[in-house]
């Protein structure tokens, strides 16, 4: 048996199982900690006598060893020959539950705009449906843990009729491997696949209803322009010269005549582009807004605003950013 390299993806998880198919082999690659998402590998010119499971590191190994001679089986052990040497290892006890691929329903999706929104999921397990990005019919993305948020809007001329929830975890399969501007996801009820030649990215989809957000983009009555390097680097000052609170995790921000105080130092200073409260009082979630600042591609920004209680929010290159005010008691 003789793998070609070039077949495997960038990425390899730990969990390699071979199956047998007509005129070539099958790898099922996954995590042994996550069964829910996982990369299908068609090899047509790999066949094998039975099915076997080997780790992640093997295969590793067999890209660095390139070119290598063969990857026999001895027992419950496998051995690769190769110019460099032979190497032998212990197979693993796996057997992979495989998930539908025959999938009937299309959708083609931003795939530079949900590698964005996937950093804007939450990471609390409690509430599942928040760790992944929902997706409507038109191609509208919605990502959200609570505190931030970010929109990206579809084709309008598209009825919303339906809508999934794919996992991080599925868009971390693919966000390094493949480059194309859009792609398209095949669905069912229950399961999301994206086919790019030999490969397969399948995953479970995420169940619960995903929380209506509409309601919480509003139009800004008023607005004010920031240079988007000089404010991440004034944020970044801010959080270096400890005047954050919260143990470093919130900035109290004022917007005072033309300049940002910070826990009352004077971080930024910028021209009104609109009339505004002499005195604009917010507090902000650090690690919130620098993850907006990094997403934003133009060189300025118009941060958005009602009043102090309200969320912020920002457009850039057709998404939208929320970030909700920090109550901090005192």
């Amino acid at each position: 048996m003789i793998i070609d390299i070039n077949k495997l993806p960038k990425k390899i998880n730990e969990v390699c199982c071979f199956k047998k198919k007509d005129n070539g082999s099958i790898i099922y690659n996954y995590s042994s900690k996550n069964r829910d998402s996982m990369v299908i590998i068609e090899l047509s010119e790999c066949e094998i006598d039975k099915d076997f499971a080997i780790a992640g590191t093997t295969l590793e190994m067999v890209r660095k060893l390139k070119p290598v001679d063969s990857i026999e089986l001895e027992g419950n052990k496998f051995v690769i020959k190769s110019k460099k040497g032979t190497f032998k290892g212990a197979l693993l006890n796996e057997t992979p539950s495989v998930l539908n691929t025959n999938l009937q329903n299309t959708l083609k999706v931003n795939l530079k705009a949900l590698k964005v929104l996937s950093e804007f999921v939450s990471d609390n397990d409690k509430k599942p449906v928040l760790t992944g990005v929902n997706i409507a019919n038109n191609g509208t993305m919605v990502a959200t843990d609570s505190y931030k948020l970010a929109r990206f809007l579809g084709d309008a001329a598209i009825q919303v009729e339906n809508n999934i929830t794919i996992p991080k975890t599925f868009i971390d399969l693919i966000k390094n491997e493949v480059d194309d501007e859009e792609v398209a996801l095949s669905y069912n009820n229950t399961t999301v696949i994206l086919k790019v030649d030999n490969i397969t990215y399948v995953s479970n989809l995420l169940a619960g209803n995903y929380p209506d957000v509409s309601r919480i983009f509003t139009n800004s009555a008023m607005q004010i322009t920031f240079d988007v390097e000089r404010l991440r680097e004034s944020i970044d000052l801010a959080k270096n010269v400890g005047i954050a609170v919260g143990g470093e995790k919130y900035l109290p921000l004022t917007f005072d005549n033309g300049n940002l105080i910070a826990n009352g130092v004077s971080i930024y200073e910028t021209t009104l582009s609109e009339t505004i409260p002499s005195e604009y009082n917010f507090t902000l979630s650090i690690e919130a807004i620098e993850l907006v600042l990094k997403s934003i591609e133009n060189k300025t920004i118009n941060l958005g605003y009602n009043s102090d209680t309200k969320p912020i929010q920002i457009n850039d290159n057709g998404i939208e950013y929320i970030v909700l005010p920090i109550k901090i008691n005192n």
